[in-house]
């Protein structure tokens, strides 16, 4: 058993120890700050935020958010088209998956506020089927972003918005009002990592900015 795989069964093992408790864990990796949540307090984003009312946009409008990785790693502040989203889609689009970077980074844990994350190439091709059958048929669900200092920032719908980019499609769109009081990663992350800022100087400016919101 490679250490990847046990990794992530002792990360599995964590997340139903997290739930039975009702809390979340975070910790600090290689890469950045990692979360582990409890899932009676996962709820999916549409019951979090109140959703602003649907409109369509270019995909290039919109910034990748808040990662909770080093400067060195993250993809804060990046164009869908520059991220590994958009790499991911164009892999699977062309049905080579080989040597792909998103999965090389989700299974690394380099790509978000997850650590390793070990799902099969079978997996991405099958949510990228149904993705684009949505697209293609008009029944794919909005984003979900905030704004910024006049920029949109995507909280939801990544790979949606990396899909709509790839075949040039607008993109459906909801804004939520983002702040401290319903963002507790980012609390979080402010409170444990204030003596690391120079590592996580990207990461720290767009949440304090959120907090004072």
């Amino acid at each position: 058993m490679s250490l990847l795989v046990l990794k992530s069964y002792l990360l599995r093992g964590m997340k139903k120890i997290c739930t039975f408790f009702d809390f979340n864990l975070y910790y600090t990796s290689k890469y950045g700050f990692k979360q582990i949540v409890s899932m009676k307090k996962y709820k999916d984003i549409s019951s979090d935020y109140p959703l602003g009312r649907r409109e369509f946009f270019e995909p290039e409008e919109f910034f990748l958010s808040f990662d909770g990785l080093k400067d060195e790693y993250t993809d804060l502040g990046k164009k869908i088209t520059e991220a590994p989203h958009y790499e991911l889609i164009k892999a699977c689009a062309e049905n080579d998956l080989k040597n792909c970077v998103y999965i090389i980074n989700e299974r690394l844990g380099k790509l978000d506020s997850r650590d390793t994350v070990l799902y099969d190439t079978t997996f991405h091709m099958k949510s990228y089927r149904k993705a684009y059958s949505e697209l293609m048929d008009g029944s794919i669900r909005p984003i979900v972003y905030y704004r910024n200092k006049n920029k949109k920032y995507v909280v939801d719908g990544k790979h949606r918005l990396a899909l709509c980019a790839y075949f040039n499609k607008p993109v459906s769109a909801c804004e939520i009002s983002i702040s401290s009081q319903n963002t507790d990663y980012v609390k979080a992350f402010c409170k444990k990592l204030k003596r690391h800022r120079n590592e996580y100087s990207k990461n720290f400016e767009l949440m304090e900015d959120i907090i004072k919101g």
